[in-house]
């Protein structure tokens, strides 16, 4: 007996559902925070403000494709495991072809580039090129490295926000490297804390998560120690006046409580996979709350 052909309006909800257009919404959002950081606002009360707009808008929709080609990637990449695991997904439940997914990520990839390349700002090129770079890599290789997997994430992530700090040049760049830096090490010790969540799997899966490696307490300290370093760091943007109050106070009385409840938790609970999984989503949680710190922080406030 013939399957029935699927119906168009499945293989467009399939495409949406497979790039996690959540995900790929915050690398945007990513790129205007890095924007406003590196002073895009200010520009609007000078002749030139269009130029540095219009790359910010071209890099939201650059990060979000590329980011979405990442997502098709990494699925493609994980099709028999998701045939067992996963089979509900999209390309092992039929909905897309492996063929069609092949064609839509490498589609995107070079939808995102190019829209990225007709800024023709070598700063923006550059990042957007080296990005898609890490993003096709992690994808393939990194991604069960564990460690280096983390910290390739936490890359890709700042890389928006200097994706957004380029529209205005080497010194937008110097201003954005600040949250970029900030969310690497934040986003390293969250990737940390999802390892010690999936310890189960990834033993299984001979993926080499820190917490495979050195065990989960060893790993949970790791993490402690990102997160803490992320708090340290956090006010400093305000003390060099690169940000206004508004962000230090978003960033002292939400930000850090919400990584210091993590923290806590973390301490007293080193070997538990159960409160990993609720703090990889507090730290979530402070990761949507920082990125708004950023972009009020980055508003001509006084």
């Amino acid at each position: 007996m013939e399957k029935s052909p699927i119906k168009p309006s499945v293989k467009i909800k399939a495409a949406l559902e497979i790039i996690r257009y959540p995900n790929c919404l915050m690398s945007g959002l990513g790129v205007i925070v890095g924007g406003i950081a590196g002073g895009l606002v200010q520009t609007f009360f000078t002749p030139f403000f269009l130029i540095p707009l219009t790359q910010v808008i071209l890099g939201f929709f650059g990060a979000f494709l590329t980011a979405a080609s990442g997502m098709v990637i990494n699925d493609i990449k994980d099709i028999e495991v998701d045939k067992i695991n996963a089979p509900e997904r999209v390309i092992p439940s039929g909905r897309l072809s492996l063929r069609t997914c092949t064609i839509y990520a490498v589609a995107l990839m070079a939808l995102g580039d190019l829209l990225v390349i007709l800024t023709f700002n070598p700063y923006s090129i550059l990042i957007i090129g080296v990005g898609s770079f890490l993003i096709v890599l992690y994808s393939i290789k990194l991604k069960r490295l564990g460690f280096i997997g983390n910290i390739t994430i936490g890359v890709l992530t700042g890389f928006c926000m200097l994706l957004g700090g380029s529209s205005l040049g080497i010194v937008g760049l110097s201003i954005a490297i600040w949250p970029a830096g900030i969310s690497l090490i934040l986003n390293v010790g969250r990737e940390i804390a999802k390892g010690v969540d999936d310890y189960e799997g990834d033993s299984v899966e001979n993926v080499k998560t820190l917490a495979v490696l050195m065990g989960k307490k060893n790993a949970n300290i790791v993490c402690i120690i990102f997160l803490a370093v992320t708090i340290f760091i956090s006010p400093l943007p305000y003390v060099f006046h690169l940000f206004n109050v508004g962000y230090l106070l978003i960033t002292l009385f939400a930000v850090d409580i919400l990584i210091a409840y993590g923290i806590i938790k973390t301490i007293f609970n080193l070997e538990s996979s159960e409160v990993a999984h609720h703090v990889k989503k507090i730290l979530l949680l402070a990761m949507a709350v920082g990125l708004l710190s950023f972009l009020i922080g980055g508003l001509p406030l006084t």
